[in-house]
């Protein structure tokens, strides 16, 4: 499990949980019994007459963090969650796209996503869904929206976490301007530092600096052409293509060759332009904001 996924469980765990009491039992259980008494336990709080919200979500926190993806928990799963009241089936829409997304069953995944979501939790599940899926207008229009949803106020993990979603889908993209907005938008918190806020950030503008220095070196060959030859214009195209030259080499330390690659940046790169890097799938939380 990354770090992120420790981080994001943490957050969402309450002091007596269930979640709580397995992990206590780490240090006299090996990991299959561990699964197997979670995937009972699980399964129990599923199977109540009468299910709360919390307990709902207690059941999908053990199921998502073990890994748990039994065929028996899918239709418990399903009429625990019929049983739930309307507003309570719209507070645990995360979990539910957790646990699909654990199964590789995109077609429920798709069933729970929405372009509408209701805290920080909804919009990156659903990101991932609509970018994942192929639907990128969807994706799109989600990040855009996204991007007014964490203008407003959210838990420090939340918000970063949310940010960092928002701007990699943007830097996958290729949409610079857009993925610096989401990154400047974690507050400067030590989850700043867990989702690299900063280093992105300088990553980001050396990118569109990187970017501006190529285009003006594509565009010096037809300078050079059509310069008079009196006006000295060619001397000065080969000092500026030295130094243009010499900032892309400064830079290139900023973002070696593996760095290039993960911003889709090669020796021919061309301008940046719209279109959908990081898909990592993290672990559950809890935050149920308001809709927007």
């Amino acid at each position: 499990m990354n770090r992120h996924v420790v981080a994001k469980v943490g957050q969402a765990s309450c002091l007596s949980s269930p979640l709580d009491s397995l992990l206590n039992e780490a240090s006299t259980c090996s990991w299959p019994q561990m699964r197997r008494k979670a995937g009972a336990l699980a399964r129990k709080i599923l199977d109540q007459k009468t299910l709360s919200r919390k307990e709902f979500v207690e059941a999908l926190k053990i199921l998502v963090f073990f890994g748990l993806r039994s065929r028996r928990s899918h239709p418990l799963v399903e009429r625990a969650y019929r049983r739930l009241k309307i507003h309570a089936r719209q507070r645990v829409r995360y979990w539910m796209l957790s646990f699909y997304g654990l199964r590789g069953n995109s077609s429920k995944v798709l069933r729970y996503a929405t372009e509408r979501p209701s805290c920080v939790d909804d919009l990156v599940q659903s990101l991932l869904a609509f970018a994942e899926s192929g639907q990128r207008n969807k994706a799109h229009r989600l990040a855009q929206r996204g991007l007014r949803l964490l203008s407003r106020g959210h838990d420090a993990f939340d918000q970063s976490w949310g940010s960092h979603m928002v701007a990699d889908y943007f830097t996958k993209n290729r949409q610079w301007d857009m993925a610096l907005e989401a990154c400047q938008k974690m507050p400067n918190h030590p989850f700043a530092i867990l989702f690299d806020k900063f280093e992105t950030i300088v990553k980001l503008h050396a990118v569109q600096t990187l970017l501006a220095i190529q285009n003006g070196l594509r565009a010096l060959p037809a300078i050079a052409k059509i310069a008079v030859p009196d006006l000295g214009v060619k001397g000065l195209v080969a000092d500026t293509k030295k130094h243009l030259k010499k900032f892309e080499k400064a830079l290139e330390k900023i973002l070696p060759r593996k760095a290039r690659r993960d911003f889709g940046l090669g020796e021919h790169t061309r301008p940046a332009c719209p279109g959908g890097r990081l898909a990592r799938q993290i672990s559950p939380g809890k935050s149920a904001g308001r809709r927007f």
